[in-house]
């Protein structure tokens, strides 16, 4: 059996297609992600642990259901670590990020999910960074992607349910 040593921070992108297996050392992959989501960001899954001398990682994936993982090889990606990270509060409805020495570089109110539609809890990760073409936009000029789904909702203005973080034109 092969321990696998926590990592912080630690994120995988794929230059292309990504095999991933159910188990360490497997020979034929469980699913294959594309390059790219749908978006059009590379693919890029947070690392949980690294093991085997460092060749298989085990990764969260962006698929349902929420808090899946599953287990890469590292030759198959690139390793960098996030700058950032987000935290939000459903019950204050707060939402803090933290830079690369911890400090709070943004601490806001926020809007969540209905009673109907209620927001995902567990740790997840940004799938993509959208410039929304327009600072005035309803959305604000950014929205990150986010590895949750909604629990209530199978698809959302045409898309598949993804969870995102947007502003407002209306702070």
């Amino acid at each position: 059996p092969i321990t696998l040593q926590p990592v912080d921070g630690l994120v995988a992108t794929a230059p292309g297609e990504l095999p991933v297996y159910a188990s360490v050392g497997d020979a034929t992959p469980a699913s294959t992600l594309p390059a790219h989501t749908e978006f059009g960001s590379p693919t890029t899954l947070l690392v949980r642990g690294w093991g085997d001398g460092g060749n298989w990682l085990e990764v969260m994936l962006p698929v349902r259901p929420n808090g899946s993982t599953g287990f890469i090889r590292s030759a198959d990606i690139e390793l960098t670590r996030a700058e950032h990270a987000i935290d939000v509060d459903l019950a204050t409805k707060m939402l803090r990020v933290y830079g690369p020495d911890d400090s709070v570089v943004v601490d806001t109110a926020i809007a969540i999910g209905s009673p109907e539609n209620p927001t995902p809890t567990g740790e997840f990760f940004v799938t993509d960074l959208l410039d929304t073409g327009d600072d005035f936009s309803a959305y604000g000029p950014f929205a990150l992607g986010i590895s949750a789904f909604s629990l209530t909702l199978s698809e959302f203005a045409g898309g598949d349910g993804q969870i995102g973080v947007q502003g407002t034109n209306q702070p």
